[in-house]
């Protein structure tokens, strides 16, 4: 197991790759992620206008626009 063993091999990262995108992993958590932003802009529109309600906007599409 290479985590396991905290060995490296030159395909590992290939291999990681594949697996993520055969599952569609990726996919599914930019999806979730966007979901609970959905869920937080809902729950945020319950306070009063506010700068501070303004910044945590601004948190939430920061975090679902996020390219990394």
């Amino acid at each position: 197991m290479t985590v396991g063993k905290l060995e490296q091999k030159p395909d590992d990262l290939n291999h990681a790759i594949s697996l993520l995108t055969t599952h569609q992993t990726i996919t599914q958590t930019i999806d979730m992620a966007q979901s609970y932003c959905e869920k937080a802009r809902k729950e945020l529109q319950k306070f009063p206008e506010s700068p501070a309600r303004d910044a945590l906007f601004d948190l939430v599409d920061f975090c679902a626009n996020r390219a990394y």
